[in-house]
């Protein structure tokens, strides 16, 4: 049996900025990754993921956003920390407006839980906030709650 840690999980649902077209979003997108990564590691985010919305694609044609960005850290207080610290502050949080449309942005936090990982089913230890890999009679699933930060 397998057990690894939990997770808190904070997504943002973002919209590009009015007038932007999706190659320039795509391309500024791009250049804030390099803004943020070292913030990100110094704060022990033990994970940064970008997911674009490519429209044109036929997958994608019916999704009403531009792109999701997913934090996964191991508490609430290295998000927190992330989202105070001074260069996040003075530089990130300021780049944003360039290319996000920040009054269309929807946030989701909440302690993620594996309802399979590793290709088995999970059962979720929360006495522990642990997720332990076996066989349950039925998986486990909760939602991330809508959060106003």
């Amino acid at each position: 049996m397998t057990t690894t840690q939990r997770m808190v999980r904070f997504t943002i649902l973002i919209h590009r900025a009015p007038g932007m077209t999706e190659e320039e979003f795509s391309a500024y997108w791009d250049k804030h990754i390099a803004i943020v990564n070292d913030l990100v590691v110094r704060h022990g985010i033990h994970e940064y993921r970008q997911s674009p919305c490519r429209h044109r694609d036929e997958s994608a044609r019916h999704c009403s956003l531009d792109a999701v960005a997913d934090l996964v850290a191991p508490d609430f207080e290295k998000l927190r920390t992330f989202f105070t610290d001074p260069f996040y502050k003075s530089i990130v949080s300021p780049d944003e407006p360039k290319f996000v449309d920040v009054g269309r942005l929807q946030l989701l936090v909440g302690w993620e839980d594996a309802t399979v990982h590793a290709n088995k089913i999970c059962k979720v230890d929360r006495d522990t906030e642990g997720v332990r890999a076996e066989q349950p009679e039925k998986a486990d699933s909760r939602f991330l709650f809508k959060a106003n930060l």
